[in-house]
């Protein structure tokens, strides 16, 4: 509705916007991650998994140890576990180190 008054030449009349409803945004879609960050994450669960089977599976022999031999058979056996692991670590970077040559020496990358 326009009323009754007095405008300047170079002034123009602005009326108020009239919507019929509010505007609603809607939550973007959450895309899927890549194949690449899908196999790396499914590897680091895998990973996890194994470890706390393999963690479960030391802590369920240290306590038969300790049962059956008592405390000083268990920390024993609980450093005898740590240097082997640390040397199956050690040879394992041997070998990937090993495989990753002779795969070069073969033209693969």
């Amino acid at each position: 509705l326009l009323t009754a008054t007095a405008f300047l030449p170079g002034q123009s009349l602005v009326l108020p916007a009239k919507a019929s409803a509010p505007i609603v945004l809607r939550a973007a879609k959450k895309k899927d991650d890549p194949p690449i960050v899908q196999a790396q994450n499914k590897a680091a669960e895998l990973k996890k998994a194994r470890s706390l089977e393999e963690f479960d599976v030391f802590m369920a022999k240290c306590n038969d140890i300790e049962v059956a031999e008592g405390k000083k058979a268990r920390d024993a056996y609980e450093r005898q576990y740590q240097i082997d692991k640390a040397a199956a670590e050690a040879q394992k970077k041997v070998d990937v180190e090993n495989l990753k040559r002779k795969l070069l020496d073969q033209g693969r990358d």
